[in-house]
This record gives C-alpha cells, sequence and structure tokens, in this order.
C-alpha cells in the first residue's frame, strides 16, 4: 500500500528543507511540516473529526480493524475502502461489540461493520453523510427461518413486520439482539451517541421489546429520542446508523454537532468556548508552559477569528519556544485558512 501523503514528510526531510533555505522560507517549509515534527511518526498524531458530518473531514484517521473481538468487517468496505473513523469512533465499535460477544446469540454470529469513512474523509458516493469519522453503519442482527443466528456479509431490507430476504432465503430482524445493541451504544459514558437511525417500523419494535423486558424510564426516553428514522436519508430498514458527538479534543480542532443536544450529553463546544482576549494576552507570559496551552486553545478559533490568526502567526514567527512555534504552526495549518504562509513570512521579516 503506498504511503498516506501524511506521511511522506518526515522528520529528516523537514529538517532538510529548512537547511536548504533561508530563515524567511524556512518557516513557509515548516506551515508543511508542523503537522509532522521531526523523529514523530504520522500514525502517532492526533485522531480528531473536523467539521460536521455532511461536509467535514478526519484528521489522523484509524482504520477499523477486518476482525476483532465480537465484530467482523463487511467485505465491501475494503474495496471501498470505506472503513475510517476517529479514533473515538472505531474504540466504541470494539468496546460495545467485545461486550455483547458473550450474551446468547452473538458469538455465534458477530456484529458486521459496514461504511465508515474515507481515509481522511470527505465526500463519498454511497452516503451523504459520514465525511468526519463519527458515522458508520452496523448490519442489523437476523434470524433464520429456524430462528437461528445467521452472520451476513452485506445488508438485508427488512418490511413493516420484521421480515427480509437473504439469497433466497427467509429471514428476520432480531429484536432481542439488535436492542441489546442499542442498550449498549446509549448507555456508553466514552462515545456519547447523537444519533441511531432506523426504520420507523424496526423502531417501534425495539421500542415495545424494552418496555416488555421492563427496562428503565431514562433508558427508555433516551432510546424514544435518539433512535429515528431520518427524514432525507432513506428509510434505514437494513442497517443501523450510528452517529456520535463531537468529543472535547474535537472541538478544539473545528469540530462542528449540527441538530439536537441531548441533555445527559456534555456540550463540549460550550465548555471549550473560547476566551480569545485572554488566551492572545497568554502568548505574552513568560511562562512557558502558558504560552503553550494559550496557542492551543488558539488554534480551535484560527479560521473563524482574525484576532486568534494574527496572534498565532506572531507567535509563529517571533516566540521564543521551539514548541510554541510548533503549536502555532500546527494550528495555522490546520486551519487552512487563505494567506497563512504570506502572513507568516510578512510577520517574520517585521
Amino acid at each position: 500500500m503506498p504511503p498516506h501523503p501524511h506521511q511522506t514528510m518526515s522528520g529528516r526531510g523537514c529538517r532538510a528543507g529548512r537547511m536548504a533555505l533561508g530563515a524567511r522560507a524556512a518557516l513557509a517549509v515548516g506551515l508543511c511540516c508542523a503537522l509532522w515534527p521531526a523523529g514523530v511518526d504520522a500514525t502517532e498524531r492526533v485522531s480528531v473529526s473536523v467539521g460536521d458530518a455532511e461536509h467535514g473531514r478526519i484528521e489522523g484517521s484509524v482504520q477499523m480493524p477486518r476482525r476483532g473481538p465480537g465484530y467482523q468487517r463487511l467485505s465491501v468496505v475494503a474495496r471501498r475502502g470505506t472503513g475510517y473513523g476517529t479514533q473515538m469512533l472505531v474504540d466504541l465499535v470494539e468496546r460495545v461489540a467485545r461486550g455483547l460477544r458473550d450474551a446468547p446469540g452473538h458469538a455465534a454470529a458477530p456484529l458486521r461493520v459496514g461504511n465508515l469513512s474515507l481515509r481522511d474523509g470527505g465526500e463519498m458516493r454511497w452516503s451523504h453523510s459520514h465525511r468526519s469519522g463519527r458515522d458508520v453503519d452496523l448490519v442489523f442482527y437476523v434470524l433464520d427461518r429456524r430462528g437461528e443466528p445467521l452472520s451476513l456479509d452485506g445488508f438485508v431490507h427488512f418490511d413493516a413486520d420484521g421480515v427480509g430476504a437473504w439469497r433466497g432465503r427467509r429471514v428476520r430482524f432480531d429484536v432481542p439482539r439488535n436492542w441489546r445493541l442499542v442498550r449498549a451504544l446509549l448507555t456508553d459514558t466514552l462515545a456519547p451517541v447523537q444519533h441511531l437511525f432506523v426504520a420507523e417500523p424496526l423502531r417501534r419494535q425495539l421500542l415495545d421489546h424494552a418496555r416488555a423486558l421492563g427496562e428503565p424510564e431514562w433508558l427508555l426516553q433516551r432510546a424514544r429520542v435518539v433512535l429515528s428514522e431520518p427524514a432525507h436519508a432513506g428509510t434505514h430498514d437494513d442497517h443501523l446508523h450510528v452517529r456520535i458527538y463531537c468529543g472535547l479534543r474535537d472541538v478544539a480542532h473545528g469540530c462542528v454537532d449540527t441538530g439536537p443536544r441531548w441533555s445527559w450529553v456534555p456540550d463540549f463546544g460550550r465548555a471549550a468556548a473560547p476566551d480569545i482576549d485572554r488566551d492572545v494576552a497568554a502568548l505574552g507570559e513568560p511562562d512557558v508552559s502558558t504560552r503553550r496551552r494559550a496557542a492551543e486553545r488558539l488554534g480551535g478559533t484560527a479560521r473563524e477569528a482574525r484576532r486568534a490568526f494574527d496572534a498565532l502567526v506572531y507567535a509563529a514567527a517571533h516566540d521564543d519556544d521551539a514548541q510554541v512555534r510548533h503549536i502555532a504552526l500546527g494550528a495555522l495549518a490546520r486551519g487552512e485558512r487563505p494567506g497563512t504562509v504570506a502572513a507568516v513570512l510578512r510577520v517574520a521579516a517585521q
């Protein structure tokens, strides 16, 4: 497999580029190298979602393994190259599958995992969303005509009664196992789920089953709002579409949640809301750790806020601490704001 574009500029290449150029031009090379500093492999970079689910991308994507405890990817995922997500999403799928594998029927037919995102996110032909590494399609658990768990390497469309067909064989929507999956997703505390998209008739079957089990009211209420049939994205009668919220680190890198914010989920966007004036002032403090933290916080607002952008440009060009300069350059490179290189070179010449 050819190297990822983010891995083609090694630390050695960055150092050579700087040595071959004057100090001012070296700053431009620094913008290209900022995200991949000398001695750090690109695979060790932070894994974050940037933008929203329908217009975003992934930085530091993680590939969902072909198989693991309690799960297996669909074979079509490898052909399409749609097996990538943020570390947070991949960890969620692995954690849920591992927790379910010993439940009745799960060992015989593991969870099958469909599309996540392309390697860098962005638009893909099979989905309107799935662009920022926070969406994954999970194949419904099914039963054969004898009521035995069946593992399928593909999707089955179910009618309002939960009946479908797979290669000429009648199959049925496995309500108990699918509810266990939904329950595990709804109660995961490390990757809060925003949406579980599913066809309305299947949603009703899941809720009816949960009530019959005597599930607690708080869980039933959570399931009622998170389980839904999307208005503009098909009926979802052949898979469960999972979307998670932006995590705190995602928000710092420009991740944007759209749609509802459930009452039990922390609003990382509000919690991380920047005080730009405070952080700009902190870049002038003598304590280097204070300046480093300020540069990191300003990185989440540099694309939209001119004051944050200008402060990072100055820090990239003039700060005495190499780590502060690196953080500022990395934030500017991630922001992809037009004129960034010219601005750094102009300030460096002052």
